[in-house]
């Protein structure tokens, strides 16, 4: 299912112009593991305070994302 979502997000993407994407991830949720399946880079984290609750995010990167189009669109 998170393929079928990712897939017009990163056509879109070439499609305009882009040829790499980053995502930022709450460090405790579980698309973690879909995103480094993906082939995304942790690149950086970050901790910041929503509601007085202290949260963590990674950042996953992709620096060229013809190979996730390519690697996407093969799997449907």
């Amino acid at each position: 299912m998170g393929k079928r979502l990712v897939k017009p997000v990163v056509k879109e993407l070439v499609r305009e112009g882009f040829n790499s994407m980053l995502v930022w991830v709450l460090k405790d949720n579980d698309a973690n593991y879909f995103y480094e399946k993906l082939g995304g880079q942790k690149l950086d984290t970050t901790d910041f305070t929503i509601v007085g609750a202290n949260l963590n995010e990674t950042a996953y990167g992709w620096p060229d994302i013809t190979v996730l189009t390519k690697e996407v669109s093969d799997d449907f």
